[in-house]
């Protein structure tokens, strides 16, 4: 009689959230579509739209001609040098810790001055183009440049002069946490510098947006159209599948006391080594051999594959003896390739000549990419953070710096593999006595989708059944990429608060709280497994 009551609540949360509920909230959106006029708050009751509108607008110019709607855009003019902002007079940090900022702009005089989108201000800022975070739109060199200014320091600069198409320029940036932002031009993901798409800085504690225009003589503008503050979720939370820390005795076991080392939804895994030596020593994996040249490989009985084809696999290494071989990092391996070298894909640290190499294989002992590490080995363990994707797409970093696959491609697209077993290793190239590499903290997690920019075509629920005494079956009609839907679940629907919750592929394997893309086929339709385990509850899917 309770699994009864359990399916008819939830399959009344299922139907009614299924068709059309949307869990990423318009703020404010102002589209400047009315009459042409020097008053840049006329109109706003049609204009605006969004839970905090109506919203008006203040400008350093007393709202005189400089600040105007002009063909249902705001137009923003500077009268000689120097610059000229309008706000929206609303601190959105009040209602939202993340945001999603659109704006679409168009600098008319791209000679005489730049563009400025600010955010995360403060009202004691009032219209200084120094204060919180900036994003400015500069060609005036005659290439397009979109700088990024962190309270007046700038921290990036990107050429995006086959980006832009000349007429509205389309900005969107993702801010999180009073600090961290991510962003979009025209589609095309931000680079910070050396592939980093993410910055974290200075903590705001409020969050006003800034339009702006500086100008460097003459009457010169820039036009804003389309202006979206929409809160976003939160960061998903690091979905950890293995994480071993090597962190117990001294020992030639290496699978001794895995219960303490080991945690994570997959955990624990065994290792199995080709012969050679290898302990724990230290708190880390050492792979060692002695004399002859050979490798020592350590591989870790645990295929990913089985849970999600989007992995981050990272790792500490170091070549303990540098001048007399390398370390191996390989992935992708299936079951049938044993203790091959050459199978799946691989990372090499070989540190034994004057210039430090980390080279990259492809199921071959033939040299995909190479890449100079020399100025950014650490003298002791290096980070290397793997992002292995759909089985054959993959992008690295090593000690914080994206991996150069040749050319500036920072990813590489090759062999597709069906399984993902990853393995350790060591290669001694023969020189007299134990040489080895030692491996720290190797970690294994889910890859989290960042949030989608723009609104998306709402899922609905089309099937729903019991699967078990507590699992209970759902069919997804998700019209958008995968990606972008999460399954999501309230016991309140009038007091309570939408929550992600873990979700199962196919009611047994791990449940993990990640998007739709971790689910099974059902025709055209995603099938996924949730946890119905109280009493009463409500289960929809959202952004």
């Amino acid at each position: 009689m309770k699994m009864q009551t359990i399916i008819k609540t939830m399959m009344l949360g299922a139907l009614m959230l299924g068709g059309g509920a949307c869990f990423a909230d318009t703020l404010l959106l102002d589209t400047f579509d009315t009459a042409d006029s020097q008053d840049i708050n006329t109109n706003l009751i049609v204009r605006q739209s969004g839970t905090q509108a109506t919203v008006a607008w203040t400008d350093s110019k007393a709202n005189n001609y400089q600040t105007q709607i002009n063909s249902q855009a705001l137009r923003i003019y500077a009268s000689g040098a120097g610059s000229v902002f309008a706000q929206p007079d609303k601190d959105f940090a009040t209602v939202a810790g993340n945001v999603r900022i659109s704006v679409d702009i168009k600098d008319n005089n791209t000679t005489n001055g730049f563009s400025m989108v600010n955010f995360g201000m403060a009202a004691s800022d009032g219209f200084v183009g120094t204060k919180g975070y900036s994003f400015r739109l500069d060609s005036r060199t005659g290439i397009v440049l979109l700088n990024f200014y962190d309270n007046g320091i700038q921290k990036g600069s990107m050429n995006v002069d086959a980006l832009a198409d000349g007429g509205f320029e389309s900005l969107v940036v993702d801010f999180s946490g009073g600090n961290t932002v991510s962003a979009t031009f025209n589609g095309a993901v931000y680079d910070f510098g050396s592939g980093q798409t993410s910055y974290a800085g200075t903590t705001e504690t409020e969050n006003r947006v800034m339009l702006g225009w500086y100008g460097t003589g003459g009457l010169t503008s820039a036009s804003f159209n389309n202006l979206r503050v929409a809160s976003i979720p939160a960061p998903i939370q690091e979905v950890v599948l293995l994480q071993d820390t090597f962190g117990t005795v001294d020992t030639n076991d290496i699978n001794y006391d895995l219960l303490n080392r080991q945690s994570g939804s997959l955990a624990t895994a065994s290792w199995t080594n080709n012969g050679y030596g290898v302990a724990i020593s230290g708190g880390t994996l050492r792979a060692s051999t002695t004399g002859s040249a050979a490798s020592s490989l350590i591989r870790l009985e645990r295929d990913f594959a089985t849970v999600t084809n989007k992995v981050r696999i990272s790792v500490g290494m170091k070549n303990a003896n540098p001048a007399d071989g390398f370390s191996m990092v390989n992935f992708g391996m299936a079951t049938a390739d044993g203790f091959s070298a050459n199978a799946g894909y691989s990372f090499r640290l070989d540190t034994r000549f004057g210039v430090k190499l980390l080279k990259f294989y492809d199921n071959t002992s033939t040299i995909a990419a190479s890449m100079d590490v020399t100025a950014l080995l650490s003298g002791g363990f290096d980070s290397l953070v793997i992002e292995f994707s759909e089985g054959n797409t993959i992008s690295a970093t090593f000690n914080g710096t994206a991996y150069d696959f040749g050319s500036g491609q920072t990813s590489y697209t090759g062999t597709s593999e069906a399984e993902n077993h990853v393995m350790l290793g060591w290669f001694g190239d023969g020189t007299p006595g134990v040489t080895s590499a030692m491996f720290d903290n190797l970690k294994v997690t889910v890859i989290a989708e960042p949030v989608p920019p723009g609104p998306i075509t709402p899922a609905t629920i089309v099937g729903w059944s019991v699967f078990s005494t507590n699992v209970m079956r759902m069919v997804v009609d998700a019209p958008d990429s995968a990606t972008n839907y999460y399954p999501k679940t309230i016991s309140d629907l009038v007091n309570g608060t939408w929550t992600n919750v873990a979700h199962s592929i196919d009611g047994s394997d791990p449940f993990i709280v990640t998007n739709l893309s971790y689910s099974t086929a059902d025709g055209s339709n995603e099938v996924i497994y949730v946890q119905a385990d109280s009493a009463a509850g409500f289960f929809g899917i959202g952004e």
